[in-house]
């Protein structure tokens, strides 16, 4: 275990509060970073693979080749890799319309940093329909998002496409290895760094902040 310490300067940090802004006015134009990026499943029936899942083609037939299909079993799920950090904004997924429209229900997705740090961040009750797009409440930063099903669901898993939106965080302002000095410091468990970001731009003299990955641990000061 180790720790990997990032920091977001005051300045740095107004940058990212007047993106908020732009984003509100639909001035920003948000990419497929799942398109090709590494993607697995709990296991593969019919040759058909993760990958099949971001390879770009959203049609919704499966003799098309381009679906993906587990076995029927508890918890199955599909996952992407994007690879580095992004802040995603929202998810689609395409569902077969060729068939077995209702293996797709009780659908949740889920975000994390790393595989062990997922987050359920949507939920969508009962059969999804053709398309479906998840509307995150607030942009989430993650490098793993997860699709997968309640508990209760044990069926095959199909998924015709999956796209995740969202942009690099280097496009607004950049996490930089710093040492906080000696100062007094102030530490808040279980923030993202977005929100270790905005603390420290929120409080009186705050001039820069540390976001521990490993415990999730923001220090200010």
């Amino acid at each position: 275990m180790f720790h990997i310490e990032t920091m977001i300067s005051r300045n740095k940090m107004i940058i990212f509060i007047l993106f908020c802004y732009v984003t509100v006015t639909s001035q920003h134009v948000l990419d497929n970073i799942a398109l090709n990026k590494p993607a697995y499943q709990t296991d593969t029936a019919f040759g058909t693979t993760a990958q099949l899942a971001v390879d770009g083609g959203i049609s919704k037939s499966f003799k098309n080749g381009s679906c993906t299909h587990t076995a029927a079993t508890v918890n199955a799920f599909w996952e992407v890799d994007l690879g580095k950090d992004f802040f995603i904004d929202h998810v689609t997924i395409y569902n077969r319309d060729d068939c077995c429209l209702e293996r797709l229900r009780h659908v949740e997705l889920y975000i994390g940093s790393k595989t062990q740090t997922y987050k359920k961040y949507g939920f969508h009750e009962g059969v999804m329909g053709l398309v479906y797009t998840f509307e995150l409440e607030h942009t989430v930063f993650g490098r793993w998002v997860r699709i997968t099903r309640s508990p209760s669901v044990t069926d095959k898993l199909t998924l015709c496409e999956v796209q995740v939106f969202g942009y690099e965080n280097s496009q607004y302002f950049s996490f930089v290895p710093i040492a906080l000095g000696n100062g007094a410091q102030t530490r808040v468990q279980g923030l993202t760094p977005i929100q270790c970001a905005y603390l420290c731009y929120k409080t009186n003299g705050c001039d820069k902040a540390s976001f521990q990955h490993d415990e999730n641990m923001c220090v200010y000061n």
